[in-house]
């Protein structure tokens, strides 16, 4: 993991904590909770994909893990 994705890593981990604390202060409604948490789940798939993408053709790669498993079949 690179200096950058613990950052935006952090950034999701905050944004996290900052919704629930507002909930459990009673100045986030559930609906607005349900609205960002599907804003970060986008957010979070779109770096996933956005990482695939740098991922050569043809190599055995997913999502940065080897295809199999140390050892297992090719």
């Amino acid at each position: 993991m690179t200096h950058d994705d613990e950052r935006r890593t952090a950034f999701v981990d905050l944004e996290l904590a900052a919704v629930w604390q507002g909930r459990e202060r009673g100045v986030v409604t559930d609906d607005e909770i349900y609205q960002r948490l599907d804003e970060l789940e986008r957010l979070l798939w779109r770096r996933v994909f956005g990482r695939l993408r740098r991922v050569a053709p043809g190599s055995r790669a997913y999502v940065g893990f080897p295809a199999s498993p140390a050892g297992g079949p090719a």
